[in-house]
């Protein structure tokens, strides 16, 4: 491998100029220059467009795009940018999150370090306005006890979008971003890059990039729709079927997952569609749900939302 390699950070970007400021000033402040940012505005409004690009406009090896042809979204906007990105890595940062600034500097290193490596995995922490204001630490154990595929399924997810380095080449033979989903892009390709049989490294060391998680408006904090609901579901079921034989999971847990959708379609008063994937949950071979049915789900988190009020 060559010495010298360059890293494309890729944001997609709509509207939020305001925290999207912050996110480029993380970018900015890098200890290491082998970096570009491409940015890929997404149908913002003319006035936050503007500062957008204004921003972007601020350093040479930020560079600003408007999304081309009428299919939007921010995969749409990420797979548009890996193909103008002249990085040997990628990084997949949102326009609210934060990298620190020796993000590039650690990551190369540790390229360098593994270059047989089709990406990479980096820890990271949660925020809600500064970076370091929470203690929730996101990262994998030691030895990890689960397989990373099982840990997707099971809800707990060892890594989020930004903590990856991509090896470019890795991440266009796996097919990119689906542009066909509106829920879970991140979760499906991660998943569906680990059915591959990957060669992957996991760095341990403190964290280098930050998940804004109760702003106002954060990506995270999207409202969860029927429709956002049944994609969910959708990707589930297709990931699944997708798993290699060697690392097949017990149906159990794919019950246990779809129980916790029928949980989030009850929260959001989607009683049909609640109901619809709880029956789909008990069916699976394993399921420990037998007792399982709307009503006794909805007390459950009545119960359970008035114990933390009061906990408060």
């Amino acid at each position: 491998m060559a010495d010298f390699m360059k890293i494309s950070i890729i944001t997609p970007v709509r509207n939020r100029a305001t925290l999207f400021k912050e996110t480029a000033h993380s970018v900015f402040s890098q200890t290491s220059s082998d970096w570009e940012w491409i940015v890929v505005d997404d149908s913002s409004d003319q006035e936050n467009s503007d500062q957008i690009e204004s921003v972007c406009g601020e350093n040479k090896q930020a560079h600003f795009f408007k999304r081309e042809g009428d299919l939007g979204g921010a995969c749409v906007s990420r797979n548009q940018a890996v193909k103008k990105a002249q990085g040997d890595y990628l990084i997949f940062l949102d326009a609210d999150d934060l990298l620190s600034h020796c993000c590039v500097q650690k990551r190369l290193n540790a390229a360098k370090k593994h270059p047989e490596a089709d990406f990479l995995v980096f820890p990271n922490r949660s925020f809600c306005e500064t970076a370091m204001d929470l203690t929730e630490f996101k990262s994998f154990p030691e030895p990890a006890i689960r397989s990373d595929i099982y840990r997707f399924f099971a809800m707990d997810s060892p890594w989020i979008t930004t903590g990856v380095l991509w090896r470019r080449s890795f991440f266009e033979r796996v097919g990119g971003w689906d542009e066909s989903l509106k829920a879970w892009q991140d979760w499906e390709l991660n998943v569906r890059a680990l059915t591959q049989s990957p060669n992957y490294v996991r760095i341990y060391q403190q964290a280098d990039c930050f998940w804004r998680k109760d702003a106002s408006g954060a990506i995270g904090m999207q409202k969860h729709t029927e429709s956002k609901l049944k994609e969910m579901w959708k990707v589930v079921l297709k990931s699944w079927e997708k798993i290699p034989a060697k690392e097949q999971l017990p149906e159990e847990v794919l019950s246990r997952l779809e129980f916790e959708l029928s949980r989030k379609a009850l929260k959001h008063r989607k009683f049909k569609l609640a109901h619809k994937i709880l029956a789909s949950a008990k069916r699976r071979k394993g399921a420990r749900l037998q007792g399982a049915n709307i009503i006794t789900v909805f007390v459950r988190i009545v119960f359970t939302t008035l114990f933390r009020r009061l906990a408060l």
